[in-house]
């Protein structure tokens, strides 16, 4: 742990051996949007689950199963880096399971930096609208998870304002980040991105943080989750909130991506001890928004 509050550290830790601890109350379930922003929606079901086949991803989550009715659940917006949003099935079941809608967008474009805000409130202003979904929401609370390029997302959807000039220095000295980089060739001035929906809570997966500086990220103060690799630089831990988590991991870079599956690339391969660790840092993901939502 990089620096955390004492009594807030103490929190989540209880927190999180109550949530590997316990059985979750819920089954995980699964619907495609398509309009106006094309997406995956996890969320909380009684129904059994039934795995099914995306290529060559097994999905645990039933395909349109009824919603868990009797409350309303927070949602998380997630935003991945450059990979499909299946590569993150796992963590968005485990958040399904623990009463968590999650709303995952499929993007249209590989320069989804610039682009991701705008979808990803497009993508939750269709969940909320949607017939079957929407009883079972509470708009009020949203948290986000931001992995890699999509931890710039986050950045902006929480406040952040990202910097071109800065941006366009960090891609002239990445030669080895080029997703990052592929994901800024935009002609014209930056969109801003609608914030309909402010953010309570924010977990970061090894963001990309380049094009951020102190004053950009002043306004980011809700509290934040942020996993990083151990030799990471840590610049984006002295401008976080002082309610922010901070975990430095060996193997942070990829810790939100599932196991790769047979005929698949750009996926990490499964090994026993990183599956441990994935699995304590998705209690971990689900005890901080229990706790902030």
């Amino acid at each position: 742990m990089v620096r955390i509050g004492f009594g807030a550290l103490a929190l989540l830790l209880l927190a999180c051996s109550a949530a590997l601890a316990d059985s979750p109350p819920y089954n995980a379930a699964i619907e495609r949007l398509s309009v106006p922003q094309s997406a995956f929606v996890w969320y909380p079901s009684a129904a059994p689950e039934r795995p099914w086949q995306a290529g060559p991803w097994t999905v645990t989550a039933t395909q349109g199963a009824a919603p868990a009715t009797g409350q309303r659940f927070p949602l998380i917006l997630f935003a991945q880096g450059d990979e499909t949003p299946l590569m993150h099935a796992h963590l968005a079941a485990a958040l399904a399971r623990n009463g968590f809608v999650v709303v995952m967008p499929i993007y249209t474009a590989a320069r989804h930096v610039l682009l991701g805000p705008r979808q990803a409130e497009a993508a939750l202003a269709a969940t909320l609208e949607d017939a079957r979904l929407a009883p079972i929401l509470d708009p009020a609370r949203v948290g986000m998870v931001g992995h890699s390029l999509g931890g710039a997302v986050g950045l902006i959807l929480a406040g952040g304002k990202l910097d071109q000039a800065r941006y366009a220095a960090y891609c002239r000295t990445a030669p080895a980040d080029p997703g990052a980089c592929r994901a800024r060739a935009m002609p014209g001035p930056l969109p801003s991105p609608i914030v309909e929906h402010p953010l309570k809570a924010l977990v970061l997966s090894d963001p990309l943080a380049a094009p951020f500086d102190v004053e950009g990220l002043s306004a980011v103060r809700m509290p934040v989750l942020l996993y990083r690799p151990e030799n990471s630089a840590a610049a984006l831990e002295s401008v976080l909130p002082q309610s922010s988590a901070l975990r430095a991991l060996p193997s942070a870079e990829g810790i939100l991506l599932d196991p790769c599956p047979a005929g698949a690339t750009g996926c990490r391969p499964s090994k026993a001890d990183w599956l441990a660790l994935r699995d304590q840092v998705e209690a971990e993901i689900v005890a901080f928004f229990r706790a902030h939502l």
